[in-house]
Parts: C-alpha cells; structure tokens; sequence
C-alpha cells in the first residue's frame, strides 16, 4: 500500500469545518454545506 499524502491546509480546513459542523447540524445540513 502507498503511503497516503500528507494532508494539506485545504484537506485540514475541510476537515476541521466538516467536523465542527457535525456537532451542530443534521446530516443533512452537513451534506449542503460540503456541497457549496
């Protein structure tokens, strides 16, 4: 198996939004918001 990529600031930044919303929100919503 290849070693994954580092993560990048996007990656980070995506994971850190998806994340906080998550606590806040249904799925759904979470799936909107990725979606923009």
């Amino acid at each position: 198996m290849k070693k994954p990529r580092p993560l990048t600031e996007k990656d980070r930044a995506l994971i850190q939004r998806y994340s906080n919303c998550q606590i806040a929100m249904t799925p759904q919503q979470v799936r909107l918001t990725l979606a923009n």
